[in-house]
């Protein structure tokens, strides 16, 4: 009964902290959520493009331009395609439909490789004089994820398309992405913080083995909680060098890419952060949930690993606001180290008073040995 009760609990602190986590990066973020764009898998150079442009919280009265742009393999602008009716006068919520064709005449001498749909939103003018077209554009330029052109066969049949695999996506962000250039931090603050992590995991190591002579006087909740944090902070100095979060975001960026929904790849960055973050948050809350009792021996080493967290999401959220602000310098340090040091700092010392209480403990249960008590 109490593991389908821890079980309820975590499932339920998981979801509060998603949906709490979730919409604070969503408000922090600077993407417009106005508007959802429909459009097909592919496109077929001579046949009609069919995009219906999704849109709601339209206060007032907007006209609404929609541009379909080509570009080759290296992503380079080869151009535009108005569309068939350009004018589409919008209020409130509902949906605007536009219609492109691409003709062969377009793709002449131009290896095209994908489209994207670009839409503008313009205020109407107040004077009735002034033409509807001369309205200031609102906001920044919002775009489709890249669609990929299809070239008929000589023959007018359509050709299959091909899909990179999981493999080669994965082989293709390590042998080009980022972290095969970039992973680790080779500076004297990040070796630094390496061998902070790799000390703590000692720490904890010989008090569990020190703890081992005398298990019945440690709650079995304790020990997996010791153990858990060091396994964690084992895992985190290792990968502190290696830096397995940029490997993970330069697949999740190659897969983008390939996939086609780079430009529209916020919100899929947002969730993921938000479910790891959450999935941590419920983790931390329901061991110190089940060990309230103890809550004295655990409070530096729970908010020391609430920090560790944070460090983590900020890093991994790659919010352009939080990473200009935690980049900054401290006495020769980045914020981000000041903020890695504090969390580990907590964790130490709860580590080294652990240790420490542990021995005076075990020497006063030999002296009262020795007397023949």
């Amino acid at each position: 009964m109490k593991k389908l009760a821890n079980f309820f609990l975590f499932i339920i602190i998981t979801l509060i902290s998603y949906f709490l986590l979730s919409n604070l990066l969503f408000k922090l973020d600077d993407t417009p959520a106005w508007y959802e764009i429909k459009h097909p898998e592919h496109v077929i150079a001579g046949k009609p493009v069919e995009v219906l442009v999704k849109y709601h919280d339209m206060k007032t009265g907007y006209r609404l331009s929609a541009t379909l742009h080509l570009f080759n393999k290296s992503g380079q602008y080869q151009g535009c395609i108005k569309a068939n009716e350009p004018l589409r006068i919008i209020h409130g919520n509902g949906a605007a439909p536009f219609k492109f064709i691409i003709k062969k005449s377009d793709l002449k001498n131009k290896d095209i490789s994908f489209v994207r749909i670009n839409v503008n939103r313009f205020e109407l003018p107040i004077s009735s004089k002034k033409s509807i077209y001369n309205g200031r554009r609102i906001g920044n330029t919002v775009s489709s994820a890249s669609i990929p052109i299809v070239k008929p066969n000589p023959d007018g049949s359509i050709p299959e398309v091909k899909t990179s695999s999981i493999l080669q996506i994965v082989k293709h962000a390590v042998l080009e992405g980022t972290w095969i250039k970039f992973h680790g931090d080779n500076t004297f603050e990040g070796w630094f913080i390496t061998a902070v992590y790799f000390i703590i995991f000692i720490l904890y190591v010989q008090y569990l083995l020190r703890v081992r002579k005398n298990p019945e006087n440690i709650e079995k909740n304790y020990m997996r909680f010791i153990l858990i944090t060091a396994i964690l902070t084992f895992i985190l100095g290792i990968n502190k060098q290696l830096d397995l979060q940029m490997l993970l975001t330069d697949i999740g960026r190659t897969h983008s890419k390939i996939f086609g929904w780079y430009n529209i790849r916020r919100p899929a960055q947002v969730r993921f952060i938000s479910i790891f973050a959450s999935l941590a948050t419920g983790v931390v809350i329901l061991s110190a949930y089940n060990l309230r009792k103890l809550w004295r021996k655990i409070f530096l080493q729970t908010t020391g690993l609430f920090i560790l967290f944070g460090f983590i999401i900020i890093k991994g959220s790659s919010h352009h606001k939080l990473d200009h602000f935690f980049s900054k310098k401290i006495l020769g340090m980045s914020m981000f180290g000041v903020f890695e040091i504090i969390g580990l700092a907590l964790i130490g010392i709860s580590a080294i008073t652990g240790l420490f209480k542990d021995k005076s403990a075990t020497n006063n249960i030999s002296d009262i040995n020795d007397k023949g008590f």
